[in-house]
């Protein structure tokens, strides 16, 4: 059994530990089992690997179809874990500052997420809270919950709600929903970006001014890149249009 994630390659029998090798030693690697390939581009092939003289690898789907010409550094995964799994992180951070001014604060960040064959569904949360002087400065309570049914292996269709409590920006509660459509531009173990846009609902639930209801355009970018097993760097990008 073969297995390729990150930069590490993994190989393992029923007869010995699995040995671990850095993608950057291996020269070439035949298989006689077929396996799953990802691609850079995004590109998912499954069958046997057979590597050329010229290092060039060629995947053998069937009798009738194979893809040639493949070189070993696009490669960026082979049979990953399955994705119909849950995954998560819990994160919990602070300061404390003394001197003329007193400060202190604590964040606590959690996301959940499940990618099934065809879909896939995200959950987050988000409180901040901080003092100066002994006095509160902020406290907010933000979450989000998005599903997404893909299409195709790229295009997928999406409904998201966001909600936002904010005593300092005098919000009791903002309410952001609505679909939209969006583009996969990648999505295997090391990087994925994917590039939305739709309609939304703003309702915002204020504690002195009156309440505020509009629609609005989204657009968003959701980016995601692992460079070591225990690094990786994560952003997301949204504009709205104005309320009135």
């Amino acid at each position: 059994m073969v297995d390729l994630t990150g930069d590490q390659v993994t190989l393992s029998s029923d007869f010995s530990e699995p040995i671990k090798i850095k993608k950057v030693h291996i020269l070439k690697m035949d298989t006689d089992n077929a396996v799953v390939v990802y691609l850079k581009g995004g590109e998912v092939i499954k069958g046997k690997l057979k590597t050329a003289d010229d290092g060039s690898i060629t995947v053998l789907q069937d009798e009738k179809r194979t893809e040639s010409g493949i070189l070993w550094k696009s490669i960026v995964a082979i049979n990953p874990p399955p994705t119909d799994k849950w995954h998560g992180n819990v994160s919990l951070s602070g300061n404390l500052q003394s001197g003329n001014t007193d400060r202190s604060g604590l964040s606590f960040e959690a996301n959940v997420l499940h990618r099934g064959g065809k879909d896939r569904f995200s959950l987050g949360l988000l409180y901040n809270v901080e003092k100066e002087n002994s006095r509160l400065t902020t406290r907010n309570t933000y979450g989000t919950l998005q599903y997404d049914y893909f299409l195709t292996r790229q295009f997928y269709d999406y409904l998201g709600v966001q909600l936002l409590n904010d005593k300092f920006k005098g919000l009791n509660l903002r309410t952001v929903v609505g679909p939209g459509t969006a583009y996969q531009v990648w999505d295997d173990p090391i990087k994925s970006l994917s590039l939305e846009a739709g309609i939304t609902y703003y309702s915002e639930d204020q504690i002195a001014n009156p309440d505020r209801h509009w629609f609005a355009l989204r657009l968003a970018a959701n980016a995601r890149y692992k460079f070591l097993s225990w690094l990786m760097f994560t952003d997301q990008f949204q504009l709205y249009t104005a309320g009135s």
